[in-house]
Order: structure tokens, then sequence, then C-alpha cells
């Protein structure tokens, strides 16, 4: 039995959006991720490497979070729930200064896992296709991310302004369980169709980071640039797909397109304000011959967002809060085929019936306690997000992040 286009769509394009840039830090978190202007020790690898030029210190810094994704999958009419948690390392990392005959200038070594890519969901319902009835049921549950293994600098290159470059290679992991089933209710004669299977995908390639910040006593502005990232991507199956046994490997290079944010701060004695406009460049900019069609790949993916941090007068403590706003991406990568088959373009540009309903929204808050020699960090995030596929399967995400960051300084 074939099975209808709805459903090869629905399978293909259930992981477009499990891509999320959670980022590094709880300062970080706390501030809604606008951070390209400001300094945070080891976490400037991720955010803005220039700021590592004022750094005057060593400090080694460590974090933990946990995590809770659910998602709501309204399927004609029909809603699920699902939700999954897990707790692990955020990063740890260790930045130190060296002398330098004007200005500053330090280096720093980290492990992060900046990209999140679970996902999680799972819908049921009935439909009709060519005068017969159907019924669908599918589960999906998958956890992983990327982790960036990095080491960079910043130097000051004249008296308030710093250079700075980070290299990172760039590990991951993501396994998934999957269970869908499709049965004709109207024709007995139809043989239902059955998937019950695992996928393992591995990745593995780099990441390049730039940035430049110009910093005063009262005012900060910085540039981040992330070259494209191009990764090798190999994603094994074994299980029951369409009713029969498969043991297959397929092997992809993945790329990521150009991004950039430019941002400013304002510090007062009173409070600090930093804001953030970030962009992801169309796909035309690295591959300039291809035929992006009518997808989103080819337009720009802007964001924009704010966060503010108040120190308390009588106490070592400062709170803080953020905002972000960012176009969802139903491309972070494209895929091209290693072992293409029959037929199949090297690049599918297509969107696979795949339309954005709610755009990213990120709120963060939290505190910080610091001293002269450490400083303690504790956040809470939230971000939501939704896609809807062919008209009929609404996937809406939530995310909720605690992370708690400690920093040591000697």
């Amino acid at each position: 039995m074939h099975r209808s286009i709805l459903f090869l769509t629905l399978l293909l394009a259930v992981s477009a959006t499990a891509q999320q840039e959670a980022g590094v830090g709880a300062r970080a978190l706390a501030l809604g991720n606008n951070h390209a202007a400001l300094s945070s020790g080891v976490a400037d690898l991720y955010w803005n490497p220039a700021a590592l030029g004022f750094s005057v210190s060593r400090e080694f810094q460590a974090s933990l979070y946990g995590m809770t994704l659910s998602s709501t999958s309204e399927f004609f009419r029909t809603a699920r729930d699902e939700s999954l948690q897990r707790f692990r390392i955020g990063n740890a990392g260790f930045s130190f200064a060296v002398p330098a005959t004007r200005g500053g200038m330090s280096f720093a070594f980290s492990y992060s896992n900046p990209v999140i890519l679970d996902d999680v969901f799972k819908f049921h319902g009935s439909y009709e296709l060519e005068g017969e009835e159907y019924s669908a049921e599918r589960s999906q549950r998958g956890s992983g991310n990327l982790n960036y293994w990095t080491g960079g600098f910043g130097i000051q290159v004249v008296q308030n302004l710093s250079l700075g470059l980070a290299a990172s290679l760039v590990t991951g992991r993501e396994s998934a369980d999957l269970w869908y089933r499709l049965d004709c209710e109207s024709n007995p004669d139809i043989e239902p169709v059955l998937d019950d299977y695992s996928s393992v995908r591995r990745y593995a390639g780099y990441d390049l980071r730039a940035g430049v910040l110009y910093s005063t006593k009262f005012f900060n502005a910085g540039l981040r640039f992330v070259a494209p990232q191009i990764l090798r991507y190999r994603d094994r199956l074994d299980g029951i797909y369409d009713n029969g046994s498969i043991d297959a490997t397929d092997k992809y290079r993945i790329y990521s397109s150009y991004k950039g944010a430019l941002g400013a701060a304002v510090t007062l004695p009173f409070i600090t304000v930093s804001a953030e406009a970030r962009s992801t460049m169309p796909f035309g900019y690295l591959f300039p011959v291809e035929d992006l069609e009518s997808s989103q790949a080819s337009v720009f993916k802007n964001g924009v967002g704010v966060g503010v941090e108040v120190p308390l007068v009588a106490l070592p403590l400062i709170l803080r809060a953020g905002y972000s706003f960012d176009m969802l991406d139903l491309h972070p990568w494209v895929y091209d085929y290693l072992e293409p088959y029959e037929n199949k373009r090297s690049i599918d540009w297509s969107d696979n019936g795949m339309k954005v309903n709610r755009n990213l929204h990120r709120v963060g808050a939290g505190f910080g306690i610091t001293t002269a020699s450490t400083s303690f960090d504790l956040s809470y995030g939230f971000s939501t997000w939704g896609i809807t596929t062919k008209s009929h399967l609404e996937q809406t995400y939530l995310r909720h992040r605690v992370l708690a960051s400690m920093a040591v300084r000697f």
C-alpha cells in the first residue's frame, strides 16, 4: 500500500524545528540571550569573543541546567500533549589574561552545549483520502544536543576597542524513538501501515565566530559574526518501517547560513540595559547558484531583544530580566545528500508543507551574587514557538529551563 503524500510530508517535517539555540551561561539566559555587547568571562567565547580582551583575571566557570520541553499537537481537531525532561552540564571552561604591552589580551577554553535538539510530540486523528476513511496515530520522543569544544581569544587593538575569535570542534548525538500507525477504517482489505523504529543521529564539524567590542565605562557596542557551520551527519535507523524491517544508515553534509548580531549596552550606577538585533542570512548567500524557489530559506530571519539588570545597593545582588523575539527558522540547516536517492535533488529547498504559526518568543529572569573572587548566578528561561504542517497538524512547543552557574576568579 502506498502512503499518502500528507503523511510522507509529516514524517519528513517533524524534526525541522527541533534545533534551538539555547546559548551559554546563566547571565545570558536571564537577559533573554541579548549578550553581544556584554562581558561574562568564559561565556564570551559564544556570545562575543572580543569581550575577552577586557578580562583582567583568571576565571573558572561551570553551569548546570534542568529543562522541560512540552508540546501540544492538534491533528484534524484532536489535541494531544506530551513532554520530556532532562538535567545536564551546561558548560565548563577556563579563561586567563596574559601580559600585553598595551591594553589587554585573554585566552579561554571551554566545553558547552548551546544547541538543543530535543523534540517530543504525539498526535491522533481521522481524515478522508480518495474516498476512504483513515485513522492515524504517531508519537516521537527524541533528545540530543551539539557539544562545542572551544578555544578563543580577545585582544585590545586600541584603547576601548577589542577583537576576538573563537573556533569550536562540534560533536553531537541525537536519539529518537518513533511509532506510527495508519489504518483504513472504511476498507478492511487495505493493510494497516506500521512504523516502530529508533533513530540515532551523530554530528561532527566546526563552528567559527568572531567579534568586535567597543567598551567605555558607561557604554558598550558589540558585533558578533558567525560563519556557516559545515557538519557531517549520519542517521542510523533500526526497526520496522512500512511493515517491513529496516536497518539502514543515511549520510549527509549539512550547512547553516551566515549569522550576525549587533548589540549595545548602557551601564549606569543603578541599571544596565542591553539591546540586540540579530539576523540569519538567506541561504542564497551561501549557495548563490541554487534556485531556492519560495522556500523560507530564501529570506532573512531577524530577531530583536532587550535585557536589564539592576544591582541592589545594600547587597552584592544583581536582578536580571530580558525578552527576545526571533523569526522561527524552518531551515536551521540544509541537508546535502552524500548518498542521494534516485531522482532526488542534492538539496531539497522545499518547506515540506510547513508554515510558522508562532515565532520564537523568549523570556528570562534571574539573579547574581558577586564578590571580589566569586559569583553565583541562577536564571530561568521560558520560550515558545509553533508550526503548522499541511494545515492539518498544528504543533505548539513550550520550553522551561533553569540554569545555575558558578565562577571563581583568581
